[in-house]
């Protein structure tokens, strides 16, 4: 018996009524297990999925691909690539106060101060202004709010991958979107992803409300269907499949199914080292995949093994409507998920590791 093929189409699609569910796992270049399903009994494992944060665990590689080839520096101060950062400040008893420099591992680790507030008068005039404002353009506007710290004191999720995506442009003369298509998506064979603007043919979408799932027009998505702006945080549209490809050559020591090394294995190694305890009493990290965790560079990296077999230094991210990336280096597995539901935490929580559990538990 199947028991994952079970729980997914008895309990979560019929039970729970998730719509849709994609499950990839691949040991080094090698599919050991594959199931799709959604509510119609129609799913063909091809759907395009709005990957929403699983984006970052792209940036932070595009990030550290270009560190190591000498393009940026971990230590170079954001204002070095978007003069706008010099200007950063935050609010003491009302009052504006220069912080102290921004700096690209402030980004990567989001210790930056930002938060996520898209609802910024500044970024939302720009987009209304610029239909076809940049990632670049963006950042400028991102940091004319007040940060929430001195960098470097906490951590706090926000937009600080976004940055990151403008800081590329900028060190490489490149568009964030052709930056990572030429470097990460074409040599990987992904062809159905990218994060430039697609105007259809995505997997239906849908959000909980009150526990309560229900369809979630693609028009209220103005972020991640803006018509150029590259959203290094969460604008990258992909398929299980293609995704898949990225997540294996990072479990594979950055080497992927064809040779190319799209990063070495000592940079990987770099990103799951945990970050978040430098912070201290001061740090606020919570991540909804569980307290095991701690936040590395850009990505989330496991602190304590599992009973099951899921060791330290798997890391890995979700987006918010349910897809999910984990990369063991350990065993050199990979797991892709792809859902479509916003606010997935509340009909899905715990879930997405419950069926990781039973993939070490019955496959490996």
């Amino acid at each position: 018996m199947d028991v994952i093929k079970d729980y997914i189409d008895n309990y979560l699609i019929k039970e729970k009524g998730i719509p849709y569910l994609d499950i990839l796992v691949k040991k080094g270049h090698e599919t050991i297990y594959r199931h799709y399903q959604n509510k119609n009994g129609t799913a063909t494992g091809k759907e395009l999925l709005y990957m929403y944060s699983c984006s970052k665990v792209v940036t932070a590689v595009a990030t550290m691909m270009c560190v190591e080839r000498g393009i940026i520096s971990l230590d170079d101060k954001v204002s070095k690539y978007i003069p706008e950062f010099e200007n950063a400040y935050t609010l003491v008893d009302g009052q504006k106060v220069k912080t102290k420099p921004v700096t690209i591992k402030h980004l990567i680790t989001m210790s930056s101060g930002l938060d996520y507030n898209f609802n910024s008068p500044y970024v939302k005039q720009k987009f209304l202004q610029n239909p076809f404002a940049t990632a670049r353009e963006i950042a400028n506007e991102i940091i004319k709010m007040p940060l929430n710290f001195q960098p470097g004191d906490k951590f706090m999720y926000g937009l600080s991958h976004d940055v990151l995506g403008g800081v590329i442009e900028v060190a490489t003369g490149y568009r964030y979107s052709d930056f990572v298509s030429n470097e990460i998506f074409k040599p990987l064979n992904m062809k159905h992803s990218t994060f430039k603007f697609l105007e259809g043919g995505f997997e239906d979408l849908y959000h909980a409300v009150d526990g309560v799932i229900e369809p979630y027009p693609y028009e209220q998505e103005k972020w991640a269907n803006h018509k150029t702006y590259d959203g290094g945080g969460g604008g990258l549209k992909s398929t299980v499949e293609d995704y898949s490809l990225f997540l294996e050559t990072l479990a594979s020591g950055g080497i992927s199914s064809n040779g190319y090394q799209l990063i070495k294995p000592e940079t990987i190694a770099l990103m799951t080292v945990e970050t978040t305890k430098e912070l201290s009493v001061k740090n606020n990290y919570t991540c909804v995949q569980g307290t095991d965790y701690g936040y590395g560079l850009g990505v989330r990296v496991r602190k304590i093994d599992t009973p099951w077999g899921l060791k330290q230094k798997e890391f890995g991210w979700d987006g918010a409507a349910g897809s999910y990336a984990l990369v063991d280096p350990n065993t050199g597995v990979s797991v892709t998920m792809g859902m479509h539901v916003r606010n997935w935490p509340q009909v899905f929580r715990g879930e997405h590791l419950k069926l990781v559990e039973m993939v070490y538990k019955n496959l490996l």
